[in-house]
């Protein structure tokens, strides 16, 4: 169920809810401080609701369940109602009660519920050392910077670390956020500890997506993601997400057009205050949407805005809210890999010579990415020797961060080339295809 379904759902049941009170549009408005057009638009799943402090002071003004109202019941068909917490103290009420976990159960009942232990990321101790500051629900100002340390350092680890490893470090830190009680903060404080919880959340979408392809479970990440961004007026976070969707759609096998919407979206977004590295990675997605729809001028204007934005200084590490990191050598890689996307296979062979000679080694998924990336354009020119020598590297490279979607690709590449040329060396990368699947399994067992 996508979330355009989700929405037309919610709007559904408060219009429902509206309609038993004997209440107009402009009468609800006046409840929740909204024009009666934009209870027009998310009543007609136009519009998703703004944030999770909107929905449940929409469902206290309309004598519904929160839960109910976000349609919980048809997101996770196990959802269990939860038994409404007590009041809080008067000084204390910005969210719902039961705000917290609600966050828990959205995030918890994706297909990574039993996941909680935190993997090598931090020490022993540092769970401990944070939540000990929290005094009566008030955390101190070092325990907040030491969470945005841990959340650079694991967003940062990403170029090397598997997801399976990675994965539950996110989930353990989101449970460690909501432990400090972020609706008893101040607001700076409590938007602080959201914006840890959507980065976490944004970056498990991303590895669900393209590590383990599992995109029912990314959606219930990047809608928590995308909630909490809208909430805390958090830009980076929304274009992370929106960018994030638009893999999601293409590599689900999407309408491709979906794909370039969602991107062109995650611009837009990141004009709106993101950093500038930000604004060149969408920029940098949008030019392989507009390849995948076979628009060359969209896919150059695109990639010409990113590298322009990063061709002068970038001084922006504190900002930036992306996994891993993105410079003009990813940037390359993006360009052979736009070209390989509109079999221009020549032409994207000096653009993925390019990345792999300027990318790092330590960012193994993306080395991985233009290692497959450069095999393609190789088959696709007629050189089939050099195809398998760079599906070879990149399952190398599969074996170590187990990157699933390039496994898809050099699968996809084996086929074709066992189809016209199944040579003792094609017959050999079948055989790494297949060791690596094992690999891949094990770990991810």
């Amino acid at each position: 169920m996508t979330v355009a379904d989700i929405d037309k759902i919610i709007g559904k049941r408060i219009q429902k809810a509206r309609l038993r009170r004997g209440w107009s549009q402009a009468m609800l408005g006046d409840q929740v401080d909204r024009t009666t057009s934009w209870i027009s638009q998310v009543e007609r799943g136009v519009i998703s609701l703004d944030s999770i402090a909107m929905a449940t002071k929409l469902a206290d003004a309309l004598g519904v369940d929160p839960p109910r109202l976000l349609a919980l019941d048809t997101r996770y068909p196990a959802w269990q109602p939860v038994e409404k917490a007590a009041p809080p103290a008067p000084v204390a009420p910005p969210e719902h009660p039961t705000s917290d976990r609600l966050l828990r159960r959205t995030f918890t009942l994706g297909s990574i519920a039993g996941i909680t232990a935190a993997l090598g990321a931090m020490s022993p101790d540092t769970s401990e050392q944070v939540a000990a500051r929290s005094d009566r629900g008030r955390i101190d100002r070092q325990a907040l910077l030491e969470l945005e340390t841990i959340s650079r350092s694991i967003r940062r680890s990403f170029t090397a670390f598997p997801a399976h490893a990675l994965l539950p470090v996110a989930h353990h830190q989101i449970e460690l956020a909501l432990s400090l009680r972020p609706r008893e903060q101040p607001q700076a404080d409590r938007f602080a500890l959201l914006n840890h919880i959507a980065e976490m959340a944004a970056m498990a979408g991303g590895m669900l997506t393209l590590d383990m392809q599992d995109y029912a479970a990314a959606d219930t990440y990047m809608t928590l993601a995308q909630q909490l961004a809208r909430e805390t007026g958090n830009w980076e976070i929304s274009a992370l997400v929106f960018g994030g969707r638009a893999f999601v759609e293409a590599h689900q096998g999407g309408d491709r057009d979906d794909a370039l919407d969602y991107a062109l979206a995650a611009v837009d977004q990141a004009e709106n205050g993101a950093c500038l590295r930000t604004r060149a990675w969408t920029h940098a997605v949008a030019s392989e949407m507009h390849a995948a729809c076979g628009d060359e001028a969209g896919f150059r204007d695109s990639l010409d805005a990113a590298r322009s934005l990063l061709a002068g200084p970038v001084d922006d590490d504190h900002r930036w809210g992306g996994f891993s990191w993105f410079d003009l050598s990813k940037a390359d890689g993006y360009e052979g890999g736009d070209l390989v996307a509109m079999g221009r296979w020549r032409e994207a062979l000096p653009a993925l010579d390019v990345a792999l000679q300027r990318l790092p080694e330590p960012m193994l998924r993306h080395r991985a990415t233009a290692h497959v990336g450069r095999a393609e354009a190789h088959a696709g020119a007629g050189d089939a020797e050099a195809a398998c020598a760079d599906g070879h590297a990149a399952l190398d490279l599969v074996a170590r961060v187990q990157h699933r979607d390039t496994l898809r690709r050099v699968t996809a590449l084996h086929r074709a080339l066992r189809a016209t040329a199944n040579s003792s060396t094609v017959r050999a990368l079948g055989q790494h295809v297949l060791d690596t699947k094992v690999i891949v399994k094990t770990k991810a067992a």
